[in-house]
């Protein structure tokens, strides 16, 4: 039987409610945009060796940034497992990477909203007085 592993390219953050499915909560996002667009939930795992990240220090890295961090995702086909690559902040002048095991959750919409405070809507039109 041969594996079929497929290298996603695209970011992460925090999702601002996380998504649950079977009583499992998965409160981060990837969105992939090579080799195509695609959204989903996910979850790390506990940490097979000191040198991986854990859940509670990528959500204090996301929180602290506030934004996104681009990441590499290794998704074994059929498989709800796998890794992911996350590229730290500059620090120092240089960049870094750390790996973690992550389960993956529910597929989110292309229409996801992004993480964050909503921006206000725009203000109702101008009415001009005839003379």
């Amino acid at each position: 039987m041969s594996v079929s592993i497929i290298n996603h390219g695209g970011s992460t953050s925090l999702l601002s409610k996380p998504a649950e499915a079977g009583g499992k909560y998965f409160p981060f996002h990837f969105q992939a945009v090579q080799p195509k667009d695609r959204s989903w939930s996910y979850r790390l795992l506990p940490p097979t060796s000191p040198q991986q990240l854990t859940e509670a220090q990528l959500i204090e890295l996301l929180q602290a940034d506030g934004s996104t961090l681009r990441a590499d995702w290794e998704e074994q086909v059929g498989h709800p497992v796998g890794f992911i690559t996350i590229y730290l902040p500059k620090k120092d002048g240089g960049t870094g990477s750390q790996q973690a095991r992550f389960e993956q959750g529910p597929d989110l919409g292309m229409d996801l909203e992004p993480p964050g405070p909503k921006p206000p809507p725009p203000p109702p039109p101008m009415e001009m007085d005839t003379f």
